[in-house]
């Protein structure tokens, strides 16, 4: 069957063709319409060395930071960090923290961003808030101390969660447009098969 046969058909059979693409447009747009898609907060920090420990050695201070950064990313998902973040959110054992933050540090930066998805917006700023300041914490006490006394690095919150909603949605347009182009392949081959199938029928009658 050349192209200019299935050019025939769809037109022979537009009815079917038009309801069909129709139909894929309105099916596409109404779940692109009705989908809840997460909110994402993000709240970040920045990791500099402490006054006592720029008067001792601020070189050696700033190379332990950026030696350190992945360590630190690491340490935002384990238990030292989650741990307190969910007795502050009363969530259970059973709800896993750790699969809705995630963790991201620019190259060659002392700054961690901590991104937290919810289908709820307040709950999603809150977790990252929590986590990040879990993290803040953590850094200092896990941080080699100058001369016995606070900590080599000092740790500063340079943007809440609150400052850094987004609230990702699919375009019911878009959903539309590809619900469409769906079905008018769906129905192209539909009335391709109907037609191919119709001399069998005639062939198998005359039998």
């Amino acid at each position: 069957m050349t192209f200019a046969d299935i050019i025939r058909i769809v037109v022979r059979r537009w009815p079917i063709v038009l309801a069909m693409t129709v139909a894929g447009a309105i099916l596409g747009g109404g779940i692109a319409a009705r989908a809840n898609t997460d909110y994402s907060a993000t709240a970040s920090l920045i990791i500099n060395p402490s006054a006592s420990a720029a008067r001792s050695d601020l070189s050696a201070t700033s190379t332990y930071i950026q030696t350190r950064m992945e360590t630190f990313r690491s340490l935002a998902t384990t238990a030292k960090v989650l741990t307190p973040v969910r007795d502050r959110l009363n969530v259970g054992s059973d709800e896993r923290l750790d699969s809705k933050i995630t963790v991201d540090v620019p190259t060659n930066s002392a700054i961690i961003s901590i991104t937290a998805q919810d289908p709820d917006r307040d709950r999603a700023v809150t977790i990252a808030d929590s986590v990040i300041s879990s993290l803040t914490t953590a850094i200092r006490e896990v941080s080699p101390a100058p001369q016995g006394r606070g900590s080599i690095v000092d740790v500063a919150v340079i943007q809440g969660a609150g400052d850094g909603v987004s609230h990702g949605q699919a375009s019911p347009v878009i959903a539309a447009l590809i619900g469409a182009v769906i079905g008018l392949a769906l129905s192209v081959t539909a009335v391709r098969v109907s037609e191919l199938a119709r001399p069998r029928r005639r062939s198998s009658s005359r039998t």
